[in-house]
């Protein structure tokens, strides 16, 4: 029954039917298995972001880069929807709207208003606005579930 609610992204209604609540720590952190998604546009190249990741104790492996604009429109956000396969997602700049959003006005105001249902969302910042720089990336990063749980407990 629960994976017929994820497939269908009708979640909501089974765990209100089960009387349970979602709380963000609910799905636990593994090393090989969390990812930390990467939505918007960079300032740099990839390969740097990742060596930079690498560099605080990030693998790799264990981070998504989306910032084709066109990818980025295209993508359907409920897939992030009790997810349990990112702990995190960094948000960049962004298209106003994208696939799976419904009224709301912008993924990240969806994210926001319903901490519960997603990911942990962490903006990259540089310059008072969205920007992922490397200074904002790292920033971002240090802020991810995966590191507080992963990085920092080692």
């Amino acid at each position: 029954e629960l994976d017929r609610a994820l497939r269908t992204n009708t979640v909501d209604s089974f765990m209100d039917k089960y009387c349970v609540v979602y709380e963000e720590e609910w799905v636990p952190i593994e090393r090989n298995r969390s990812r930390i998604v990467v939505l918007g546009s960079l300032t740099g190249n990839i390969n740097e972001f990742l060596s930079l990741a690498k560099s605080i104790g990030i693998p790799k492996d264990r981070i998504e880069f989306i910032n084709d604009y066109d990818e980025l429109k295209r993508i359907d956000v409920s897939k992030f929807r009790y997810s349990s396969n990112y702990s995190d997602i960094i948000y960049g700049p962004n298209p106003h709207k994208q696939v799976g959003m419904g009224d709301t006005s912008s993924f990240l105001a969806e994210m926001k208003n319903n901490p519960s249902m997603y990911p942990r969302v962490t903006e990259a910042i540089a310059n008072g606005k969205l920007k992922i720089t490397k200074t904002s990336f790292e920033n971002a990063i240090r802020k991810t579930r995966y590191y507080e749980k992963i990085v920092l407990e080692e």
